[in-house]
């Protein structure tokens, strides 16, 4: 267990994780300001969500795109030591690899940001900056 805990505490895996949270978040925002009938509609509307296109972006695709680039990303890097938890690691175990990353990849970025707020006191809530930045 000591041995699994290194390894996803190792920098490399955190940049990882936050490179992939970063980029989702950045997708998702460039996405929904393009095609804005994507959002889920608040809770006040009778339906969550205007089209079925719309449900399927805040039900499978969000969940799927974290995923893709930490594969992708994971594919990229897998000559990189720092970043990969064995060395060499093939192709196939890189995807898998970059999928578990991407799918943590949130729950790192929490923890990161837990850490940081409770050593500064600084709070960094992407989803409120975006909230503040569009008017909403």
């Amino acid at each position: 267990m000591d041995e699994f805990y290194n390894t996803l505490t190792r920098p490399g895996v955190l940049i990882l994780a936050l490179c992939v949270f970063i980029l989702t978040f950045f997708i998702r925002r460039l996405v929904e300001i393009m095609f804005p009938r994507l959002k889920k509609r608040t809770e006040a509307d009778k339906a969550p969500y205007v089209t079925a296109a719309a449900m399927w972006w805040d039900e499978v695709i969000l969940f799927l795109i974290p995923v893709v680039l930490g594969a992708g990303i994971a594919v990229l890097c897998r000559k990189i030591s720092y970043v990969m938890p064995v060395e060499p690691i093939t192709v196939g175990g890189s995807i898998l690899w970059g999928i578990v990353i991407g799918w943590f990849s949130g729950f790192f970025y929490k923890v990161c940001r837990n850490l940081l707020k409770a050593k500064t006191g600084v709070d960094l809530d992407l989803e409120q900056v975006g909230k503040d930045a569009s008017g909403s």
